[in-house]
């Protein structure tokens, strides 16, 4: 799992995937989003929240919701669950996240997100501005 905290400063974002070398390297992952607080305390945000996301990512019984790609990702309840399917048909996936009234995002994926990155950063604002992240810990828990 791969978790990484990022402050909001656009009404949107958006998540994108690419096939790499002509295929996805997986055809779908799951990923978890929780609206936080404050995305720079990392005990409060990726730490207290690690053990979860990791029990959502390796469930098999439905917990995260299966969307294509165009379809909306909304963290705004607090925790969010997706299994990102990626189209297979076309060279990139967009999913768009809906942060409005949020203050920061934590999210945990099931791969690392530059593994889906050809030509294209994997996440950006509405305006097509690359997004830096505040942390990103590439590690495996």
């Amino acid at each position: 799992m791969y978790p990484f905290s990022i402050a909001i400063l656009s009404l949107s974002y958006h998540r994108f995937a690419q096939k790499v070398d002509g295929e996805y390297v997986d055809p779908a992952m799951k990923i978890v989003l929780y609206a936080v607080d404050d995305p720079s305390d990392i005990d409060a945000t990726i730490h207290a929240y690690e053990e979860e996301a990791a029990a959502l990512i390796d469930a098999d019984d439905g917990s995260c919701k299966d969307i294509n790609s165009g379809d909306t990702m909304d963290p705004s309840d607090g925790q969010a669950c997706y299994n990102l399917v990626f189209d297979q048909d076309s060279n990139d996936s967009e999913f768009p996240i809906n942060t409005d009234g949020l203050k920061g995002m934590v999210v945990f994926g099931q791969h690392v997100p530059i593994e889906f990155e050809r030509d294209k950063h994997y996440l950006k604002d509405s305006s097509g501005k690359q997004y830096v992240l505040l942390f990103i810990f590439d590690h495996i828990i």
